[in-house]
């Protein structure tokens, strides 16, 4: 890794050495396999090399030459790689040399404007060194956009965000998004109200929640997308109104405000309550200023309060079993707990905390009746996410076969208190799931 110029991950990058399964040198050092060049450099290099330069994240042309850089060989139109067999060569063995040329597009300085990568990418690249947080940041933000992208043009469920695995971004891809940035914010105001026309709801919070903190390190994009987001809804958060207090209100019915500060939901949220019915029928009037005034029955009021109140969102379910998030969808998903829909989105559901807790502990007492495992084992969670994409039933099976010992369990800490201490032998569910697929 010395020799290559590569911090290790964990002093590198702790963020990604903290993730995922294993460790690559090119992959947690922020660096990425893919590759561009510049035909016209290759050429007039007294010394065949590579620039830094082209191994940016957004790096779409050559600065010297104003030439759009080569990323795929145009004989094998495969990606062209670091690990190719000679630096003039593709690996199927096409000269890179003299390659057509192409004159670079102009409009990029508002792709590294609205990107927060202008002054990044203003200097040179230092030779051998990894892609930055704000690189790794800005090419999480356009592959979201790019699903969103697919989603409307193909009306089909959105797919999950691509990993940051490979730090690398083909121009095709740019091109798809380019217009996002064309005109900034007013672009990503257009796209967002293409995807709201297309599917009939506001896209979901990934899009200004950072790839590696709570915090956004693209300040810009957080602030235009919340715009965007006060514009179309005008109250996205409840007041200071307590539940009490508007119970004590005389009148018979009360508006959407209410329903907010007393469930402590969204406004997006009581809207689609009242547009579902769940709120009964409520009384709908158009303002003089063009806002909706909502009139809405106490008592099925006290009812969203009460829900509410007794049960809880998958995160906190999560967070108090110590599971990931993943993978508590992934039950949800299964139907392994009784789930109550609290919102427009396919997981914005609630839990009953009891029906949770009670099979969380009879899980977590099977596994103090194991002894300690000494072959490859996973946690709860990983075995979770594992089995999840499977045919219908599996999940529940996977949770019986733990409480009836058919797999092999042990645990962290003599003490255990959260599932994802739980460790279950590779072997043992290898075995298992031979038998069930059978």
């Amino acid at each position: 890794m010395s020799a290559l110029g590569l911090a290790r991950p964990n002093e590198f990058c702790p963020e990604f050495a903290r993730h995922g399964r294993g460790i690559s040198p090119l992959r947690d050092s922020m660096r990425s396999i893919a590759t561009r060049v510049c035909p016209q450099c290759l050429d007039e290099m007294p010394v065949k090399h590579v620039e830094a330069t082209w191994d940016r994240a957004f790096q779409f042309t050559c600065k010297k030459h104003a030439l759009l850089l080569i990323e795929r060989c145009p004989a094998c139109r495969k990606p062209i790689s670091h690990l190719r067999g000679s630096l003039l060569k593709c690996n199927c063995g096409a000269s890179l040399l003299g390659m057509r040329r192409e004159a670079a597009p102009s409009g990029f300085e508002h792709l590294y404007r609205a990107l927060d990568l202008e002054e990044a990418y203003a200097t040179p690249a230092p030779t051998f060194s990894g892609s930055t947080v704000a690189d790794a940041a800005a090419l999480q933000f356009c592959r979201r956009l790019l699903s969103l992208q697919h989603a409307a043009l193909l009306k089909v469920q959105r797919g999950r965000p691509a990993r940051l695995a490979d730090l690398f971004l083909s121009y095709e891809n740019m091109r798809e998004i380019q217009g996002v940035f064309l005109s900034w914010p007013s672009g990503l105001h257009h796209f967002l109200e293409k995807w709201l026309h297309a599917f009939g709801e506001p896209p979901s919070s990934f899009l200004t929640a950072s790839p590696l903190s709570k915090e956004c390190v693209l300040p810009s994009m957080k602030a235009a997308i919340k715009h965007w987001a006060f514009q179309r809804h005008r109250f996205l958060k409840p007041g200071r109104k307590s539940p009490a207090l508007v119970q004590k209100s005389a009148r018979r019915t009360v508006g959407i405000r209410y329903v907010m500060d007393a469930t402590g939901c969204s406004y997006d949220t009581a809207l689609y309550w009242v547009e579902s019915g769940r709120l009964g029928n409520c009384e709908v009037h158009e303002q003089q200023n063009g806002t909706m005034k909502y009139r809405i029955d106490k008592e099925r009021v006290q009812k969203a309060i009460h829900i509410s109140r007794s049960s809880s969102s998958t995160k906190d379910m999560a967070l108090a079993v110590g599971i990931t998030r993943g993978a508590m969808r992934a039950l949800v998903k299964a139907s392994v707990f009784q789930t109550i829909p609290f919102g427009r989105a396919r997981y914005n559901v609630r839990l009953h905390p009891a029906e949770v807790f009670a099979y969380t502990a009879q899980l977590l007492s099977c596994a103090r009746l194991r002894r300690g495992l000494d072959g490859e084992q996973l946690i709860f969670s990983s075995a979770v996410l594992r089995l999840c994409r499977r045919r219908n039933g599996t999940l529940q099976r996977f949770l019986s076969a733990l409480i009836d010992g058919e797999i092999e369990t042990s645990k962290v800490q003599r003490a255990v208190s959260q599932l994802d201490e739980l460790l279950i032998d590779l072997r043992s569910l290898q075995r298992w799931e031979h038998r069930t697929m059978q």
